[in-house]
């Protein structure tokens, strides 16, 4: 039986790497948008080495392209949308 995960410290987003990573959500491809969404989702609400962005755009970038993407028919994809969107709120908010 697994006992958990080990979580690899080292494994994070950065902020100065959304440059590169938001304009591939472009692409009409539903599986690179929900595995980025998905990524994104994860590398915020974590609460070691959580992606942060220091910048209000990049927060604001990021709730734009979520709230794109709430209008999808892959219920998975909408769902992390709408987390990833509450998430970037909550940044602006602070």
């Amino acid at each position: 039986m697994i006992q958990g995960i080990v979580r690899n410290d080292q494994l994070q987003i950065k902020e100065e790497q959304l440059k590169y990573i938001l304009p591939a959500f472009k692409t009409d491809k539903t599986i690179i948008c929900k595995n980025l969404i998905k990524s994104l989702y994860w590398a915020l609400s974590l609460n070691k080495n959580a992606l942060r962005p220091v910048d209000n755009e990049n927060s604001l970038k990021i709730m734009k392209i979520a709230e794109k993407l709430l209008s999808s028919d892959d219920k998975s994809l909408t769902n992390t949308a709408r987390e990833v969107v509450k998430l970037c709120k909550n940044l602006i908010a602070q």
